[in-house]
């Protein structure tokens, strides 16, 4: 048996794309998220699915939060990522997803948006915090 081992980090910006492919290999199939996204093609729900996690690490952390990754060691690849929000950015988070509401609806539209809304407040939803997917075959 091997152990493999990780660095968990900071990302920098240059890596925030491979941080993404990396959540939405996470998050595909996941019942929760297809609880947002279901409905019509398989190639419009990778497109939602898509679209939630750009705007989830470009609008929501990428300044404002923290993206930290997971790198194996022996590959040098990132394994897994965790979007949070420290005490600072998150005072003022609803007011900035607010003014993303335009590029959710034109990215989700309607249907999809009032289920991903009525998740977020749902006091029986789990928030998830993904740190490490090793082989990226993690929920």
């Amino acid at each position: 048996m091997t152990s493999a081992s990780y660095t968990v980090r900071t990302a920098e910006s240059h890596e925030y794309a491979d941080a993404l492919e990396v959540l939405i290999a996470a998050f595909d199939g996941d019942p929760a998220m297809m609880a947002v996204i279901a409905g019509g093609s398989r190639r419009q729900e990778l497109a939602k699915l898509r679209a939630i996690m750009t705007l989830q690490v470009y609008g929501n952390f990428q300044g404002r939060g923290r993206i930290d990754i997971a790198i194996d060691n022996s590959t040098g690849k990132i394994v897994g990522v965790c979007l949070w929000n420290t005490p600072e950015s998150h005072e003022g988070s609803f007011a900035n997803e607010l003014k993303q509401f335009g590029a959710y609806y034109k990215a989700l539209g309607c249907k999809t948006l009032l289920k991903a809304i009525l998740m977020e407040f749902n006091p029986e939803g789990g928030k998830y915090c993904l740190l490490l997917c090793p082989r990226g075959q993690a929920r």
